[in-house]
């Protein structure tokens, strides 16, 4: 049986047909009257035609299409009649015009009216596109290779997938095409995109009225190097939505390849070529991905196929958003690799370096967040940041690394080692740092050094002064030895006065420094006036020299605590000029000038607090 329907089909259209001319046999159990509808072109009664013919725009195996005029609107439209006036003809014209005038969607050339002339043709009054067919701009490659190109791609997968969702709204309305290649796709010149010639569409089941049945075909129509298997065996019974899913495959491997599947040396051969739906093999240019989009869709058995247009038509925006995420991971490599060879050279983390970071970070990140699976985009993003990481550890910045450590999915645990060890260096040496900072931090402790100082200033003063005045009286004699244990006792004073304070006025080490040298000064000048005594120097001449030996002193205090205690240093000198030039008022001097001195020292010591951090 099926070798005589493909034997049939054959002798119908020639044997030296190149299989791309669409095979229509009469329509299985329908037959149209047009003698019903209304005349658009000639009257008998002298009434305006309601169209007036142009030029011809198309011809095909059963119709031709002119340019026309709608008079009643004054609108430009095309007008598809038949060639001839056939009972056949008739009906494949008035099958496509109703099947037509029920999918009402954007890629399906809405239907104005529908009418005949006065010989009873029918006439099909439709939208004129101005556009070209699908197959035209297909020509246009130069090269089979372009085929792969992004800008082709995009443009003719575009054009496929409004394809599919015409067959879409057709299958919603149990209506299939059986007739989908390039030829029967116009493009608009806005980039609008209409399945067109629905001359051989038949129903799915009886909930279409006047439209043939799927159920009731046994013979072969549709296009031969195009045809589906079921198709080509003229058995209705398994032509559903799947056929033309087939149908829409065999135009995408036309697309991809440049070639529909099923070309043979002739029409026979092609007839069995689709009965046997061989697995096509696709030319190195085609992505693997579209590869086998295609070949699922042309698969022998339907129920190898995708079950409908729909899914596949998401099979290829899936493909579409994975490639443009394959793309943009292609463009984050570059720059990841530009960036390796650099710190292959030795380079720092300069702007240049940075700059490719951030720049392939944000590639790899766009690519993932398109598609998330993207193997590429994870694995390059991974490598960009493992590089980066051990960069900021060579460049001495592990907290950098840490906060790029932690953006990476199960980093290798000899990366996180080294960055833990790296971020327990630098928390070591930022303590150390701290610590230095606190120690040399004069403000720690400021409040409480001024008032000792003000006091001890005060208690000098008062202290020298009323040992002068005794001694004139008579009460007290002044002797070096006593001299030096008025100085002992200020020793004493200073070391109890630390002690009670301790946790301020020694809690850095410049603190402790300078009570170390207050406490030497001291110290020093317990000793140094007996000791002067006992060389037989008089009072007024230790006074001078003690006031030299402590001027020494107090300077290297201003070396090591700085400007605010310089008054200690100046005050000794003055104390030591004037203790020569009056000797007489050796002590009240020393008193007097040690006491002003130090009080000096205490508002200075507040300003410098006051700019400290």
């Amino acid at each position: 049986m099926t070798e005589a329907r493909i034997a049939e089909a054959a002798t119908l259209l020639g044997t030296d047909s190149d299989g791309r001319e669409t095979l229509r046999q009469e329509a299985p159990g329908r037959t149209t009257d047009s003698s019903s509808l209304p005349i658009l072109i000639g009257t008998s009664d002298g009434e305006a035609p309601q169209l007036r013919l142009g030029d011809t725009l198309g011809e095909g195996g059963m119709g031709v299409v002119y340019a026309a005029v709608q008079t009643s609107l004054d609108r430009v439209v095309a007008v598809k009649t038949s060639r001839g006036e056939t009972e056949r003809m008739v009906a494949q014209m008035l099958r496509e015009a109703r099947i037509t005038g029920k999918l009402e969607h954007p890629n399906v050339v809405p239907i104005h009216t529908l009418g005949r002339d006065e010989t009873g043709r029918p006439l099909i009054v439709m939208k004129r596109i101005d556009g070209r067919p699908w197959t035209e701009l297909l020509a246009d490659v130069d090269r089979d290779e372009e085929r792969a190109s992004e800008d082709f791609l995009q443009r003719h997968l575009g054009i496929l997938l409004q394809v599919a969702q015409a067959l879409e709204l057709a299958h919603s309305r149990r209506l299939l095409h059986r007739d989908i290649k390039p030829d029967n796709v116009m493009v608009g010149a806005f980039g609008e995109v209409y399945l067109v010639d629905w001359g051989i569409a038949v129903a799915l089941d009886d909930s279409v009225a006047d439209i043939p049945r799927a159920r009731d075909i046994t013979r072969v129509e549709g296009t031969p190097v195009y045809l589906a298997p079921e198709m080509a065996a003229g058995q209705g019974s398994l032509i559903d939505e799947r056929a033309d899913v087939y149908l829409l495959g065999a135009t995408l491997l036309e697309v991809l390849t440049g070639a529909p599947p099923h070309q043979a040396p002739s029409l026979q051969a092609m007839l069995y070529r689709a009965l046997a739906s061989p697995t096509p093999e696709f030319p190195g240019w085609v992505p693997a991905p579209l590869a086998q989009i295609t070949a699922r869709a042309l698969a022998r058995d339907p129920a190898d196929r995708y079950a409908s247009a729909a899914e596949m038509a998401a099979a290829i925006r899936e493909y579409l958003i994975r490639r443009g995420s394959l793309q943009l991971a292609a463009e984050a490599g570059t720059r990841a690799d530009e960036l390796e060879a650099m710190v292959t050279q030795g380079a720092d983390l300069g702007p240049e370096v940075r700059q490719l970071f951030h720049e392939a970070r944000f590639g790899f990140d766009q690519a993932l967040a398109s598609w998330p699976e993207n193997p590429e985009a994870r694995e390059g993003r991974r490598r960009l940041l493992e590089t980066m990481v051990d960069l900021e550890l060579d460049q001495g910045s592990p907290s950098a690394a840490q906060s790029i450590l932690d953006t990476l999915e199960s980093p290798p645990t000899a990366l996180v080692e080294r960055v833990a060890a790296a971020r327990a260096t630098e928390r070591a040496e930022q303590e150390r740092l701290r610590r230095l900072a606190h120690d040399a931090n004069q403000a720690v402790g400021a409040r409480t050094r001024r008032f000792f100082v003000f006091l001890g200033g005060f208690a000098w003063a008062a202290t020298c002064i009323a040992a002068a005045q005794l001694d004139r009286q008579g009460i007290l004699t002044l002797t070096p030895n006593r001299l030096g244990l008025i100085v002992g006792s200020f020793l004493v004073g200073t070391i109890v006065s630390n002690l009670i304070a301790r946790r301020e006025v020694l809690a850095t080490e410049i603190s402790r420094r300078l009570a170390y040298q207050i406490v030497l000064l001291f110290a020093a000048g317990g000793v140094l006036w007996p000791l002067l005594g006992a060389l037989g120097l008089a009072l007024p001449a230790i006074t001078v020299v003690a006031a030299v030996v402590a001027a020494f002193l107090w300077a290297g205090v201003v070396i090591n605590q700085g400007f605010p205690w310089l008054p200690q240093v100046l005050g000794q000198i003055l104390i030591a000029v004037a203790a020569w030039l009056w000797p007489a008022y050796h002590l009240e001097i020393y008193g007097i000038i040690g006491g002003v001195q130090t009080c000096m020292v205490a508002p200075l010591l507040e300003k410098k607090l006051a700019r400290s951090p």
